[in-house]
């Protein structure tokens, strides 16, 4: 059975000082699992499934017979500072996001933000036999 549960512990497991929180997000904008699920900001939740999907929709018209796929996306505002990237890609027509939210007063630089979540997209690859069948799936 699913164990979401589980998956927000391994998840708390991973967060660092300057994150505030990491999530799995289903690119239809669901909350797959948090870290801390209180602390959900749902609207940037939908701002960052919005973003992946408006990039699905544009990359087959910059080259057409190369297939490029949704590495990752920053964003900078007054609070937070959040980076996101594809997590887990079942088919062309659905994935599971990987966000981090930090501090924007503690954040770390942007690069370094994007290879420690780089470093968190492997470490959490045990969770990829049990997302794999959710990837589908619209809740």
């Amino acid at each position: 059975m699913f164990r979401v549960k589980e998956i927000e512990a391994a998840l708390r497991g991973c967060i660092t000082d300057e994150m505030k929180n990491i999530m799995l997000i289903h690119e239809s904008g669901s909350i797959i699992a948090s870290a801390h699920p209180k602390e959900v900001d749902h609207a940037a939740v939908m701002l960052l499934s919005s973003a992946a999907t408006e990039y699905k929709c544009a990359e087959q018209y910059v080259v057409p017979e190369e297939r490029s796929d949704f590495e990752g996306v920053i964003f900078f505002t007054e609070k937070a500072l959040v980076a996101c990237r594809c997590f887990l890609s079942c088919t062309e027509s659905s994935m599971m996001l990987l966000a981090v939210w930090c501090d924007a007063a503690a954040a770390p630089a942007p690069g370094l933000l994007l290879s420690r979540l780089e470093l968190l997209k492997d470490e959490l690859k045990c969770l990829e036999p049990l997302l794999m069948h959710s990837v589908n799936k619209n809740y």
